[in-house]
């Protein structure tokens, strides 16, 4: 079976025993290969008279990768003496033998041990191999045997790592008696020794892992969350239990998720999970109480519970993400072998657990949450099995202290402590205050997606048949239970405000037109503009981030006459030219028909460019003067929704025209330098 953290198998003396080991799948059976893992045998010794009793172990080289012993790996050192006997003395005996372990073709490796051992000296930890001294020893280290201490434990394990993939591997066990018969194991006087196995050890010094980094901080937010205070009990007929009659044997709850995606509206159905039963003691106990759902369970009766979520209107499940569930006032009779309350929630079902002590995934124990924090907190162990004692791994939370009505919460973020006055409590209820309510509950988060889980609720009772429930007198008690609890400190909400539009910084870099044969054009008081011209146009923007809206580009011609609008006398506008930004650099190209516009014969034409957010009426413009805009020098205009940089060169022709009709002219600006041509 088991010695403390390991496997344990007993074998008689003088029967060699060859035995497989396999790993399969716990639900189907299936063999399951595994990939670069080690098995350890420790503590292998033999009595004070080795005559009488002696181990070994034997492993098929063919079967192994390597072998470590407390001096170190056979492949690094090369060399069997090298690991056992040139290390230490006293160290096992391990030699290479040009048969299998069963007497046939190959090769083996086979492990003798050299020095007696105790059962004090036997190791509890895999991990711990630390010496054993005399002292600790006392009842074996007797006169004589003071010769054999301190016994190094690391000298008495061997450790085998496989490389696989494999499922299976094969370990010879021997217990060798050479002493005469009546010392020796007999039919009449059956004798033999133990060994013990594990898999990793203290024969390697394993790299320290890394802090686990979870996702989810669970305190610090939640996706949805579970609300019973506002929720209508629609149906109370938990397993066709009442307290509701013809309906069906559920119990559920109305909305009561009111941050759900969409506005959707949720119900919480909760039915009995298949595999279990429920009974309950009183019926108009089930439903509510205050601000928490509430379940009544009989004694001895244990229940797994389906809770699930579903549309309201449609009856179809819903994935919820990231949420908590919270029980709270697990606690007991005074005389705890009456009843006390258990909890129950698959490991494999929940992403973390929160008690008064904190996360478990935080803490890294569930001593560290609960008993370490405070000796009269809940107890929370994990089991090798499931609710239902199925296979897998649970946790289990169990009451540690009594409790009464008094106590209960009311509000699930109001967990402080109830004093003896608040519950006028008696004399022989006096030591248990003051009522660290905290310690009585625990939250289980949920990272989804999921749209059910079950929780298993259990009163147990060992006292006299009369003193628990039975079929004249049933008994039981209540579990309530919610969403958020005050184990969590919840970060403040701030106020709900429109929301702030970041600012992206937008850089105007250049702009050029060009005629037909794509040469940029030159514009001044002598160019004669002719009305049947295609011109094409290139317009490149960076920005700093990805915009959420649109940039609309307009290029119109205008007379140059100092309106505060230079568009406002504009003879034609060409169409809209609408892109979305990318952090980077983006490039608008278009062109237009100068023929269908109505030139009159004049000067002083100019073009101008418009960058204006579609969803905002402010606008920028900017008079092209020359073909290609200066790089170097810029201004920067901001208008409070987002920022454009121009070119000083042509900060006098810009123009801000605010929403009020306000004009803004910029202040002078330097003299332009000369400037490098564009960058491609």
């Amino acid at each position: 079976g088991k010695w403390e953290e390991f496997a344990q198998i007993n074998i008689a003396d003088n029967t060699p025993s060859t035995l497989r080991f396999q790993f399969v799948d716990s639900d189907n059976n299936q063999p399951v290969e595994l990939t670069k893992f080690v098995i350890t045998i420790f503590d292998i010794d033999e009595q004070t008279d080795s005559s009488i009793q002696s181990e070994h172990v034997c492993v098929n080289i063919e079967d192994i990768h390597d072998v470590i012993t407390a001096a170190g790996s056979l492949n690094d050192l090369g060399s069997l003496a090298a690991i056992t006997s040139d290390y230490n003395s006293k160290a096992l005996n391990i030699e290479l033998v040009q048969q299998s372990c069963q007497g046939g073709l190959g090769a083996s490796y086979r492990v003798h041990s050299t020095q007696p051992g105790w059962t004090c000296d036997n190791p509890t930890d895999p991990l711990d191999l630390s010496p054993v001294s005399c002292e600790e020893c006392e009842e074996f280290c007797t006169e004589g045997r003071e010769q054999y201490f301190p016994v190094y434990r690391d000298l008495r394990a061997v450790m085998f790592a496989y490389a696989g993939p494999r499922s299976e591997f094969d370990i010879t066990f021997e217990v060798i008696c050479q002493a005469g018969s009546g010392r020796c194991s007999s039919d009449d006087n059956p004798r033999g020794r133990n060994f013990i196995f594990g898999g990793r050890s203290a024969l390697c010094e394993w790299p320290t892992p890394a802090p686990t980094q979870f996702e989810w901080d669970v305190c610090a937010y939640t996706d949805q969350d579970l609300e019973i205070e506002g929720a209508e009990i629609i149906i109370n007929n938990l397993n066709f239990q009442g307290p509701d009659s013809n309906a069906d044997g559920v119990l559920r709850y109305r909305d009561v998720v009111p941050n759900a995606p969409g506005g959707q509206q949720i119900d919480l159905v909760v039915s009995v999970a298949t595999g279990s039963d429920y009974r309950l003691a009183d019926p108009s106990f089930n439903g509510k109480w205050e601000q928490f759902a509430q379940i009544n369970v009989r004694d001895n009766e244990p229940s797994t519970l389906q809770f699930q979520f579903v549309d309201s209107n449609t009856n179809e499940p819903v994935e919820l993400t990231r949420f908590v569930i919270t029980v709270f006032d697990i606690d007991q009779q005074l005389d705890s072998s009456v009843q006390r309350e258990t909890v129950c929630v698959d490991a494999d079902d929940v992403y973390d657990i929160i008690a008064a002590g904190g996360s478990l995934n935080e803490m890294g124990s569930l001593e560290a949450i609960t008993t370490d924090y405070n000796e009269n907190s809940v107890i929370i162990e994990l089991v090798e099995e499931s609710c239902q004692g199925g296979s897998g791994r649970s946790y289990r939370v169990h009451s540690t202290q009594p409790g009464w009505i008094c106590d209960n919460p009311t509000d699930p973020l109001d967990l402080s402590p109830v004093t003896c006055e608040d519950c006028d409590c008696k004399d022989n209820q006096k030591q248990y205050y003051p009522i660290s309510r905290d310690l009585r509950a625990a939250m289980f988060a949920y990272s989804g997606p999921t749209s059910s889980f079950e929780i298993t609720f259990e009163v147990i009772c060992e006292a006299s048949s009369d003193r628990c429930s039975n079929d004249d007198i049933p008994r039981g008690r209540n579990f309530i239970f919610g969403g958020r609890s005050a184990l969590c400190a919840w970060p403040i909400q701030a106020p709900t405000t429109v929301p702030t539009l970041l600012i992206p910084e937008i850089s105007l870099i250049s702009v050029s037109v060009f005629d037909q044969i794509g040469q940029a054009i030159v514009f001044d008081a002598a160019d004669d503009i002719s009305a049947n011209e295609e011109i094409s146009f290139e317009i490149i923007i960076e920005s700093n981030k990805a915009l959420e809206f649109n940039i609309k580009v307009n290029l119109c011609l205008a007379a140059q006459n100092g309106a505060d609008d230079p568009c406002a006398l504009s003879v034609g506008t060409v169409m809209d030219v609408t892109t979305t930004l990318n952090q980077g650099l983006t490039t608008i190209i278009d062109s237009y028909d100068l023929e269908v516009l109505d030139l009159e014969p004049r000067d002083d034409y100019r073009f101008v460019i418009f960058v204006t957010p579609e969803d905002h009426q402010r606008r920028l413009q900017s008079s092209l003067l020359e073909g290609d805009i200066n790089l170097e020098e810029t201004t920067r205009f901001y208008t409070g929704l987002f920022s454009i940089l121009f070119p000083t060169t042509i900060a006098p022709s810009v123009v801000f025209i605010p929403s009020t009709g306000e004009t803004l002219m910029p202040t002078s600006s330097p003299a332009p330098t000369s400037s490098p041509a564009p960058t491609s």
